[in-house]
């Protein structure tokens, strides 16, 4: 429902083309104020994926900018990553983007293990090893468990992905987060194989 209200905002925003300039301003900014009201900032927390989609120009970019203002004034972490052509290339640039951006707050799920190879656990919440996430984040300085370093590819890409999943999943409990990937079509595919991954989970 609230992804139908947004593509049924932005189609709006298509086709508003009489009336004056100012007028139009005006209703373009009410469109966007009830297109960001129909997404949930408050009340019972849950995952939601909203994918916006539509011909350049046409105010994606600005309405995930009206959702991103909407959810600081809530107290929400938001954190963007712009992905760019050149980025194409280049293994889950979007995503070491966005957990640089929390490193902060991942030293303190750190703080709460004794080692690494430590599991992290929480009521709830998935479970993962925080060395896991050294390939995203080799400044965390982590040296894989030398059992751990001849593991497969399929093994060590679904170790990373579940302790993404887990990692999100941590912080997002200890304060509403809000992640905005702009221009996701430049993005590579192990970065929109790990995003499908943590839609399904």
């Amino acid at each position: 429902q609230v992804m139908q209200g947004v593509l049924s905002t932005l189609e709006q925003q298509t086709e508003q083309e009489s009336g004056s300039k100012e007028k139009g301003e005006q209703a373009d900014s009410s469109t966007r104020r009830t297109s960001t009201d129909a997404i949930p900032l408050t009340g019972p927390k849950r995952p939601h994926l909203l994918l916006l989609m539509g011909e350049p120009g046409l105010g994606k970019t600005r309405l995930a900018e009206e959702l991103s203002n909407d959810a600081h004034a809530h107290d929400w972490t938001v954190i963007w990553s712009r992905v760019h052509e050149q980025d194409g290339n280049i293994p889950y640039h979007p995503w070491r983007s966005i957990l640089r951006s929390l490193l902060t707050d991942i030293a303190q799920i750190a703080n709460k293990l004794h080692t690494p190879e430590d599991m992290f656990t929480a009521p709830g919440l998935p479970t993962f090893h925080l060395e896991w996430l050294g390939p995203l984040l080799p400044e965390l300085g982590i040296v894989p468990a030398q059992e751990r370093s001849a593991q497969s590819y399929e093994q060590e890409r679904l170790h990373l992905w579940e302790a993404t999943l887990g990692l999100l999943s941590a912080l997002s409990t200890q304060h509403p987060l809000l992640i905005v990937m702009d221009d996701l079509h430049w993005a590579d595919e192990s970065s929109i194989e790990l995003l499908t991954y943590l839609a399904h989970h």
